[in-house]
């Protein structure tokens, strides 16, 4: 792949689509990871992890297309009685800008899909923290330097909340009753 930028890391949703960086060139965009795992959590799973940004051949050196970001990581609370006041996050990184030396024309890395987060308290105290697992954008890429496309942004995560209590999800939790 030249010249294009990295698709989203999938897991909950899809990612999305890298741009294209080639200023008329007929090239392949990376495409968005799809969605993995079920919203019940039965397999705890990391978010997808975006795509590398391409390079065209005739890049000067120093040139390099950017990094896909990381996907969100996994967190499991199992506890007696939670108080939940700050916050819980295993959003996705943003994908590297790529980077032009000269002529060349680099892709953006893709974003990192958000990861899973599991929530089982046998009561809840307090819950005015926000939990989250989302994707996050791409990198810049550009046509050497001229018109700017971005790597795909990767895909939500999965929450689960095993409670009556209300919660503030983004994206929003599956919910089931103890």
């Amino acid at each position: 792949m030249t010249h294009a930028c990295g698709g989203g890391g999938g897991y909950g949703t899809a990612g999305a689509t890298g741009g294209h960086c080639c200023g008329g060139h007929s090239r392949t965009p990376g495409q968005g990871g799809t969605t993995a795992g079920d919203k019940s959590l039965t397999r705890l799973l990391l978010g997808g992890g975006g795509g590398g940004g391409g390079l065209d051949v005739d890049a000067g050196s120093g040139s390099f297309g950017g990094q896909g970001g990381r996907g969100g990581g996994a967190v499991v609370l199992l506890v007696n009685k939670l108080k939940l006041q700050g916050n819980i996050n295993v959003a996705g990184n943003t994908g590297e800008n790529g980077k032009h030396v000269g002529p060349a024309s680099p892709g953006g890395g893709g974003g990192g899909a958000g990861g899973s987060i599991l929530v089982v308290p046998g009561t809840v105290e307090a819950a005015t923290g926000l939990v989250t697992a989302i994707g996050s954008g791409g990198g810049k890429g550009s046509e050497a330097g001229g018109s700017v496309t971005y790597g795909g942004k990767g895909g939500m995560g999965r929450i689960r909340i095993i409670s009556t209590a209300k919660f503030k999800a983004t994206p929003a939790a599956y919910t089931s009753c103890p």
